[in-house]
């Protein structure tokens, strides 16, 4: 099992728009402008100090549908995954109980939808 690969995928995701930060200046930054892809991974990198965060916390416009990972401690048990941390799976839970007219609670593995068995 150790060598089998999957492919790379040949074609990649195309962006569905940008997000335009212009003129930056929280922090350390000094006029930046930026336009972020959306509808894909975007991945913001730098040596410390660079003004990571602060592009990215501080910058985004008010309103904007971001789904961001900082360096805070994970919390949560050993059911925690990237989409339990990152908040993306509460309008899943949400959805599915609106849609079935039920507690969101039914739709978590820490709580009343746990299975017992596990």
């Amino acid at each position: 099992h150790l060598t089998d690969r999957t492919p790379v995928k040949e074609k990649v995701r195309k962006p569905s728009g940008t997000l335009a930060i212009r003129g930056a200046r929280t922090h350390n930054l000094r006029n930046v402008d930026v336009d972020v892809p959306l509808g894909v991974l975007t991945v913001v990198t730098g040596v410390a100090g660079s003004g990571k965060s602060s592009l990215v916390h501080d910058s985004l416009p008010p309103g904007t549908d971001a789904v961001t990972v900082d360096q805070s401690p994970i919390k949560g048990s050993r059911r925690s995954n990237p989409a339990t941390y990152t908040g993306l799976l509460d309008p899943v839970r949400k959805a599915f109980a609106k849609a079935n007219d039920v507690s969101p609670a039914l739709f978590s593995a820490n709580s009343e939808g746990a299975c017992p068995h596990c």
